[in-house]
């Protein structure tokens, strides 16, 4: 903080005051002796500020000094709206962060209980590492297109028949592959990482937003997936790895949003994104891993784009 002069009286220091403010210039005046001390407090802005003193100083009735106090009171109110509008959403957080997991992020919570019953009643349990094994009732439903029970764990459907499920109505089925999961370390790896992920991006962007973006990258995951390999396939992964690229796009490229991920955990997800890829841990769908991905950050540097294009026009 630096003083750059005096005035004469209240009235034309705060006068001046209001001036630097609608300049972008601030600065605090106070009381001292016979006169009023002009404080600037960016140390950038002192060469400016001692300028705009000595025109004032000359001619104090200035058009553009006069019309500063106005503009800056304009200023100010916008200023303490953002300043309350900030403290309640820091106390907003702060209540959030101590509520409940299933208050905090409730989609997060109800994509893993889906996913945990659907295991439940898609598996007849008479193989410890097999889940999802029993088509009848509920899993021949939730792939993305018709499949039928070949016997062996094997299960065959009709190329030709394609999407035409969805297309006749069955809209869900774009979706409900994420919850499908064929052995324990496929669901245990999913809904630790998605409830360590998923819960992040869901407290601080909200819950609408974060279910359109869970949607946006489990149907194109899903259909590219589909499009690659067929339909007997199923997983959140897909959509954790979505996630992932969200919160790595926005770390980097909008830490405003709160969102960080640390280098460690870069590291692993995409040393476990290879490792599925090598094929060293069998049938893998890693089209829907990496397109979910790319969906993700996406979605997550969609706004940079968007500012950087307008900026350019």
């Amino acid at each position: 903080m630096r003083q750059i002069g005096t005035l004469a009286d209240e009235n034309a220091a705060r006068t001046f005051e209001d001036f630097l403010l609608t300049r972008g210039v601030k600065s605090n005046v106070e009381e001292a002796g016979d006169g009023w001390v002009v404080w600037i407090l960016d140390e950038d802005d002192v060469e400016q500020a001692r300028r705009e003193l000595d025109e004032y100083r000359e001619n104090p009735a200035a058009e553009h000094f006069v019309e500063g106090a106005q503009a800056a009171a304009d200023l100010r109110k916008q200023e303490e709206k953002q300043r309350k509008r900030t403290q309640k959403q820091v106390v907003n957080m702060r209540n959030r962060w101590n509520r409940p997991m299933s208050a905090r992020a409730p989609v997060t919570m109800a994509l893993m209980a889906i996913s945990g019953a659907v295991v439940a009643v898609g598996t007849d349990w008479t193989t410890p590492f097999d889940l999802c094994d029993r088509l009848e009732p509920i899993v021949k439903f939730l792939f993305i297109a018709p499949v039928e029970d070949a016997g062996a764990g094997y299960r065959t459907w009709i190329p030709a028949a394609g999407l035409q499920a969805v297309r006749q109505g069955q809209l869900w089925r774009l979706v409900t592959p994420i919850f499908l999961h064929f052995n324990p370390l496929h669901i245990l790896f999913n809904m630790l990482w998605l409830r360590q992920l998923g819960a992040v991006i869901e407290l601080r962007r909200g819950s609408r937003r974060f279910l359109t973006t869970v949607l946006l990258i489990a149907i194109l995951s899903n259909v590219a997936q589909y499009l690659n390999g067929g339909p007997t396939f199923g997983g959140m992964s897909g959509v954790v790895f979505g996630l992932f690229g969200y919160i790595w796009i926005k770390s980097r490229y909008v830490p405003q949003d709160g969102l960080y991920m640390p280098p460690r955990m870069v590291f692993w997800m995409i040393a476990m994104f290879l490792l599925c890829l090598s094929g060293r841990l069998g049938p893998i769908a890693n089209t829907a891993h990496g397109v979910g991905m790319m969906v993700g950050m996406v979605i997550a540097y969609w706004p940079v784009f968007l500012r950087k294009l307008q900026r350019g026009r």
